[in-house]
């Protein structure tokens, strides 16, 4: 597993949009999801996140079969959708067959005293404020990996995570 400041990490995101021209993802952003189960019985070989003092929210997968897979949230007004939490080592999936790869979401109204609050948050959302967890489960041999996303927004707009095939 590597961390990488903001420009290398869209340094190499850019290497992969080269190395796929014909890709439909060469838009503003990344549009073509997939499923995260598409990457059961796949090697995972590096595993690549931001600097830790980053803002950006992305996880980068690259696999054995040179397919890669990229997990993240384009942000957009009055919602705020971040990792919450790693559980587990990444470093364990990296070399072995993903036996388990899944996701399961919670999403509802909320109290948004409850939860950290992003920029966007004014007083008085909390009436009509929502939130989301998504949790990505990846298992090997060697262990097991939950990734938690949390999300929250004042009710209009995606607190999604989106993953999609970069190649």
């Amino acid at each position: 597993m590597e961390r990488l400041n903001s420009t290398d990490f869209n340094n190499k995101l850019a290497a992969l949009w080269a190395e796929n021209p014909n890709s439909k993802l060469r838009s503003s952003w990344w549009r073509e999801g997939c499923e995260v189960s598409d990457m059961i019985d796949k090697i995972i070989t590096n595993i690549t996140l931001p600097a830790e003092e980053d803002p950006q929210d992305m996880i980068l997968f690259e696999c054995k079969d040179g397919s890669a897979y990229l997990m993240y949230h384009e942000q957009d007004c009055c919602e705020d959708v971040v990792i919450d939490d790693i559980n587990g080592d990444l470093d364990c999936l990296i070399g072995h067959y993903l036996a388990m790869a899944d996701v399961a979401t919670s999403d509802e109204r909320k109290d948004l005293d409850r939860g950290p609050r992003g920029d966007w948050w004014e007083p008085g959302m909390e009436e009509y404020g929502t939130h989301t967890w998504t949790f990505y489960r990846f298992a090997t041999v060697r262990g097991y990996v939950d990734i938690r996303w949390y999300g929250e927004s004042n009710g209009y707009y995606s607190e999604s995570v989106d993953f999609v095939k970069l190649k």
